[in-house]
C-alpha cells in the first residue's frame, strides 16, 4: 500500500504545476517553473511541490536499493525547498539544483539496471535532457526536462506499484 505515495505524489505536482500554469498564463520559453511559486496563485504551486516533496520521500524511502533511496530522498527534500523558498534567492537555486541534481541520479541508477529496452532508453533520454539543462539552464530547457522527469517517475512509479503487488 505504502507504494501508491509515488502516484499520488506525481498526480499532486502535475495537478498543481498544470493548473498554476493554466492560471498565470506563463510563457514557456520566459519563465521558469518556479515562477509559479510567485504571485496570486502561488499557494497551488508552492503546496504542490511541499506535498509531493514529502511523498515522494516516502516512496523514496521504502526503496531497497541505498543509492536510489538516499539520492530520491535528497531530490524530495529539494522539492519540498522549492515550495518553501521563493525564486530570486540562493536558497531557492540550492533547493532546486538539489531536486535536479538527485532526481537525475535515480533516474541515471534506475536505467543502468533497468531490463526493459523501453523503460531504459527513456530513462537516458530523460537524464540526457537533464545534463543539457544543468549546462545551458533556460525556461524552455526547464520545462522539457520537468516533462520528462514526471513522465519517467509516473513509468517508475508504475512499475514498482505492480511489482511489488507481486511479491
Amino acid at each position: 500500500m505504502k507504494r501508491i505515495f509515488g502516484l499520488v505524489a506525481m498526480m499532486v505536482a502535475s495537478i498543481s504545476v498544470i493548473v498554476s500554469m493554466l492560471l498565470t498564463k506563463q510563457g514557456l520559453t520566459t519563465h521558469y517553473i518556479s515562477n509559479l511559486g510567485l504571485g496570486n496563485y502561488s499557494l497551488i504551486f508552492n503546496m504542490g511541490m511541499i506535498t509531493s516533496g514529502v511523498l515522494l520521500a516516502i516512496f523514496f524511502f521504502m526503496n531497497k536499493e541505498i543509492l536510489i533511496k538516499i539520492s530520491g530522498i535528497i531530490s524530495s527534500l529539494g522539492l519540498i525547498g522549492v515550495g518553501i523558498f521563493h525564486i530570486g534567492n540562493f536558497i531557492h537555486q540550492f533547493f532546486a539544483s538539489l531536486f535536479f541534481i538527485f532526481i537525475g541520479v535515480v533516474i541515471f541508477l534506475v536505467s543502468i539496471n533497468q531490463k526493459k529496452s523501453l523503460f531504459r532508453m527513456f530513462g537516458f533520454l530523460t537524464f540526457f535532457v537533464e545534463v543539457i539543462l544543468l549546462i545551458f539552464f533556460n525556461p524552455l530547457i526547464e520545462k522539457i526536462s520537468s516533462l520528462l522527469i514526471i513522465v519517467w517517475l509516473f513509468l517508475y512509479c508504475i512499475y514498482m506499484f505492480f511489482d511489488g503487488r507481486k511479491k
